[in-house]
């Protein structure tokens, strides 16, 4: 992995999630500078910050340095709140939409979904994936 690929992943992912330098490097108080740097390929960032990145960008730090070809997210969706009176159809319209509009149109696929309450509250837990 050389540090222009590392940089263009983090470019890449930063530009998805249409945060800016500077509001990446807020979040993970850092310089703006050394966000350009990283995405230019002119350096790594710092061991300790690269699990923030991957937070932060809804990543991998496998993906990151391009140990995995496949991105993969999860996502939970709270499905059903409360003393179960809802019947949860706005919270499944809202998490079916949201896959729909931000992911399954744009190249992701579903891998794994999986249904689990608690005494609080029932939710869906969706892990998608795309290619490189």
């Amino acid at each position: 992995m050389t540090p222009t690929d590392f940089g263009s992943r983090i470019a890449s992912l930063r530009n998805e999630k249409k945060l800016t330098q500077t509001e990446l490097a807020e979040k993970l108080n850092v310089s703006t500078q050394a966000v350009s740097k990283w995405e230019t390929g002119a350096g790594f960032p710092d061991v300790q910050t690269i699990p923030g990145i991957a937070r932060i960008l809804e990543t991998t730090t496998d993906y990151l340095f391009g140990c995995v070809k496949k991105q993969q997210k999860v996502m939970v969706f709270n499905v059903l709140e409360g003393d179960g009176v809802s019947t949860g159809r706005n919270y499944r319209r809202k998490y079916e939409a949201e896959l729909n509009d931000n992911y399954l149109l744009h190249g992701w696929k579903v891998v794994q979904s999986h249904l689990s309450s608690t005494e609080e509250m029932t939710y869906m837990m969706v892990v998608i994936e795309r290619d490189d």
